[in-house]
């Protein structure tokens, strides 16, 4: 009966021995996967912050350097194209004020900027609403007449543009500035790609591990616990 009992203590310390063995032998890989994940996620976080930083980190040069280039020009594209628009919106509120004799232009919203674009004068909108007033009340003079006190441009947001070529020239500056703006709207889009492009390279790069030539020597657990294994290893470019 006490050899059955010291057989079973004997079976249960092996099995203890072996699952200790087994657990180390597994550690190094649930490590390493551990460190492929917070690599992946560092990379990741580089990109969105920086495009090509990622690949730079990994020591992809030519890579980090397509991403880079891609980053420096949009930005420098948006500047110009920020720019430009506010150089073109400014030229043609100042046309608006000398040719058109609108006051305080500087704090006029771009809606009615707009107006500006389409009628020559306030006098040529107001006939617009007059006529407004008229198809929706045709049999009410009161409220005809209330209408287009309510719609009518004030006496202080007048204008009337003094020539034909200066009111073409007007909405040529203004059609100019509205482009550079949405151009500048578009680098934005295109910044925002960049990053994804860059993340997304960066993700699928993240599993590889990177080829270097030269000796390498590695260990790993043996097959007994507490055992090792050593190789050495040629890695040619």
């Amino acid at each position: 009966m006490r050899k059955g009992w010291v057989v079973v203590l004997f079976l249960l310390a092996v099995t203890r021995v072996v699952g200790v063995g087994s657990a180390r032998a597994q550690s190094p890989g649930a490590e390493r996967s551990n460190r492929d994940r917070s690599e992946k996620a560092k990379r990741i976080g580089l990109s969105l912050l920086l495009p090509g930083a990622a690949q730079l980190r990994m020591g992809d040069g030519r890579r980090a350097a397509a991403f880079l280039v891609t980053e420096a020009a949009t930005w420098t594209a948006w500047v110009v194209f920020r720019a430009q628009g506010s150089q073109r919106r400014h030229s043609y509120i100042e046309m608006a004020e000398l040719q058109a004799g609108v006051a305080h232009a500087g704090g006029r919203d771009e809606a009615y900027y707009r107006l500006l674009t389409n009628w020559s004068s306030s006098d040529a909108y107001d006939q617009l609403v007059r006529r407004d007033a008229r198809d929706r009340y045709p049999d009410d003079l009161a409220g005809r007449a209330a209408y287009f006190e309510a719609n009518r441009t004030p006496a202080d947001r007048a204008w009337r543009w003094e020539s034909q070529t200066d009111w073409d020239r007007y909405r040529a500056k203004c059609s100019d500035s509205q482009h550079a703006y949405r151009s500048a709207r578009m680098m934005l889009g295109v910044a925002v790609a960049n990053r994804v492009v860059a993340m997304v390279d960066a993700s699928l790069s993240a599993g590889r591990s990177r080829q270097v030539s030269g000796l390498r020597l590695q260990m790993a657990p043996g097959a007994e616990p507490g055992s090792a294994l050593l190789s050495l290893s040629l890695r040619l470019p």
